[in-house]
């Protein structure tokens, strides 16, 4: 823009669009360790590193030199506060660290929960299975923190770790209907004293398809047996070219009773045909 005396101002410019954190298709399942990344949504696009403070969501800042609380790796961090934090550390491999905020008027700031939220990419059922732990890398002097699963503001899960409880808590949910771009967070909540209350967890949300499904391991052919007359048995399929085969080598003399064959359902030959044909000569 030009205040006065615009046609002496001639200039141009030149700006490079490079993506940064390209999402991928909405997947079979969403890992939250896998797919954490330095940019809001994660490396799929649907994982994002939140506050809670009682109330509302806000979104972490990341903070590329992190602070003494995360060893000064990279780290998702509150605006303007040391804590609540959340980051990844090369000495952890299965899990993202995080270290909640005070939850009282103290100075880092009041009732503020690490929220690492996932959000719907479609209507369905999903599942969730993860772990959290407790970690007292820091020293001692906490007191434990609630951890808790909400879609929305519905609670689905909870539990309390006690301070340096290094044990793995399995975290396991299952049908939990979630409609497009409804958010199913994972909240820790500090107790009191967030003195060195550091954890770790990491989750996996699936797609759930609760409708039944049948499947069989098995079919049995069965037919009556006239007297003096033999049998075989012949099968074909896709992977036979459609040639017919003897199902058993043996021949199947009738004597007035019912006859049975039995076949294993292979999952990579879900259909075959059968036939029965008299007159089989036995093969010497």
């Amino acid at each position: 823009m030009d205040q006065w005396s615009w046609l002496d101002n001639h200039g141009s410019f030149s700006v490079t669009v490079i993506q940064t954190n390209a999402s991928s298709p909405p997947s079979d399942s969403f890992d939250a360790f896998a797919e954490s990344s330095p940019f809001q949504g994660g490396t799929s696009g649907f994982w994002f590193y939140q506050e809670f403070d009682g109330a509302t969501f806000a979104d972490m800042v990341i903070q590329p030199a992190g602070n003494s609380f995360s060893g000064f790796q990279p780290a998702w961090g509150a605006g303007g506060s040391v804590l609540p934090l959340l980051f990844w550390d090369s000495a952890t491999p299965d899990g993202l660290v995080f270290h909640p905020g005070f939850p009282g008027g103290g100075p880092q700031p009041s009732r503020h929960d690490v929220a690492l939220s996932w959000v719907a990419p479609t209507n369905g059922f999903y599942s969730v299975r993860g772990f959290v732990r407790g970690d007292s890398r820091f020293g001692i002097g906490g007191d434990g923190f609630q951890f808790s699963v909400y879609r929305e503001q519905s609670q689905l899960f909870t539990l309390d770790v006690g301070f340096n409880d290094k044990s793995n808590h399995a975290v396991f949910l299952r049908h939990v209907y979630v409609n497009a771009g409804e958010r199913m967070s994972f909240r820790v909540f500090d107790k009191g004293n967030n003195e060195n209350d550091v954890g770790v967890f990491n989750f996996v949300v699936k797609p759930e398809n609760p409708a039944p499904r049948i499947r069989v391991s098995q079919v049995e052919l069965c037919w009556d047996a006239e007297p003096n007359v033999t049998y075989k048995v012949e099968y074909r399929s896709l992977l036979t070219t459609n040639a017919w085969l003897p199902f058993d080598t043996n021949c199947f003399k009738g004597d007035g009773s019912v006859k049975c064959v039995y076949d294993t359902v292979l999952p990579d030959e879900p259909q075959r045909f059968y036939r029965i044909v008299t007159n089989c000569v036995a093969q010497p």
